[in-house]
């Protein structure tokens, strides 16, 4: 409900008009795996290939070994915000896109007292059309934290997981 409000006041806002939406099963380091839900927007006066693709995300992993030999487990939820821009093959039935963009976090569970975190995404990805809107998605992604997952100033704190990620999706994607 509260991703569906986000979408329709961010389409209001920008004028631009929600083209399609996209559902992604996705994997990462620290054992982590996540959902996530995009929603894809244009431009609504012209021909543009950019696409503002806002998004929502929820995942549980676990904390890596320099964390404690327990290695707890944790909960992700993320919303945030990419740009992306697909090159069309065959007629559009392959589209191969390039995208970035950024993301806030909260981390909860286990042991991690700081659970905030920023962080920057980027990554290329595949769609094949199927017909009738629908299409298949493969991407493989990075994920740089920025905030407190970049490096442990305060070692009295624990942290989000830290470091680049790598990210690998799989996902649905419906065009209206």
């Amino acid at each position: 409900m509260l991703a569906s409000c986000g979408a329709l006041v961010c389409i209001l806002t920008v004028g631009c008009t929600f083209t399609g939406a996209q559902t992604f099963y996705g994997v990462s380091n620290n054992d982590q795996s996540f959902a996530e839900v995009d929603f894809v927007l244009v431009e609504k006066q012209r021909e543009s290939k950019i696409q503002g693709v806002p998004f929502v995300a929820f995942g549980s992993g676990r904390l890596p070994v320099e964390y404690g030999p327990d290695r707890e487990s944790f909960q992700r939820a993320s919303i945030g915000q990419k740009v992306r821009y697909p090159f069309y093959f065959l007629q559009k039935k392959i589209a191969v896109y390039v995208e970035i963009g950024g993301l806030l976090s909260y981390y909860s569970g286990g042991s991690i007292s700081d659970p905030w975190d920023l962080a920057v995404t980027g990554g290329v990805g595949s769609q094949l059309n199927l017909g009738k809107g629908w299409g298949l998605d493969l991407g493989a992604r990075v994920l740089q934290p920025t905030n407190n997952g970049n490096g442990h100033r305060d070692t009295e704190k624990v942290h989000a997981p830290h470091g680049t990620r790598a990210e690998f999706v799989f996902g649905i994607k419906k065009d209206f």
